[in-house]
């Protein structure tokens, strides 16, 4: 075996942890998932008087007094919430799908584009965002392969933003979708059957 002299195979190659490197500033994750430095007293004070409860500390060896089961178990719930109102939004699509499909009348498009933007919109931030997700996701593809219809997707689109504000309308005020029938009236044409 032939050595050069000067070399050093472990030239450059540096221990772990690197001794020379900055080092890591110490943080935790609240229970919004917003990191907080510890040598950031400002903002850890902040975070503490913005939250009754304490928040959640992860990886806290030692602390018997944290449960990180608790702490899954909120998140999933959170989740779950907004998978059933994700779920429910797009059922709502579907059944006013169904039901224009059925009543197959002049202009009764835009009525249930209200309709099911409303419904939808009325269960939550979620559903609003499910609303935006399925009528934009429409329309660009309806203008994709109809470009000529642009004017009626752009009348799509008024009665798919109206519906959202009717519904967030009705939310805040306690309402039920139930009565999305009556706020998106204006886009209801006359030869509509009454039981739409």
């Amino acid at each position: 075996m032939v050595t050069r002299s000067g070399f050093d195979r472990y030239k450059g190659i540096e221990s772990l942890p690197n001794p020379w490197a900055p080092r890591r500033r110490p943080f935790r994750v609240d229970e919004h998932g917003k990191i907080i430095y510890f040598d950031d007293e400002d903002e850890l004070d902040a975070a503490r008087t913005a939250v009754e409860e304490p928040p959640v500390r992860l990886a806290e060896l030692g602390n018997p007094s944290w449960n990180g089961y608790e702490a899954m178990r909120k998140q999933g719930e959170r989740h779950g919430r907004a998978l059933r109102t994700t779920a429910q939004a797009a059922k709502d699509f579907w059944h006013n799908y169904r039901d224009m499909q059925a009543a197959n009348t002049d202009g009764g498009d835009k009525y249930f584009h209200c309709k099911a933007n409303c419904e939808a919109s009325s269960l939550g931030n979620a559903g609003t965002s499910v609303a935006q997700t399925i009528s934009d996701g429409r329309e660009s593809v309806q203008l994709l392969l109809k470009p000529h219809l642009a004017a009626d997707s752009l009348a799509d689109q008024k009665a798919n933003a109206a519906g959202r504000k009717a519904g967030k309308r009705l939310r805040d005020a306690g309402s039920g979708p139930g009565r999305c029938r009556a706020a998106c009236e204006p886009f209801r044409p006359r030869s509509l059957d009454e039981r739409y």
